[in-house]
């Protein structure tokens, strides 16, 4: 199993979106079964 985490203190760098598009290129190119995970803290305004 490889392992590929994205991390940034500063939010809104892509880090979703970039962990997205990888997930589908491992899936497209035959890299077996994809887990994604996000684990950021949202903060919703009140």
């Amino acid at each position: 199993m490889k392992t590929i985490a994205v991390t940034s203190q500063k939010g809104g760098s892509g880090k979703t979106t970039l962990a997205a598009h990888l997930s589908v290129e491992a899936e497209r190119t035959g890299g077996g079964d994809v887990w994604l995970v996000d684990t950021g803290r949202q903060l919703l305004s009140q």
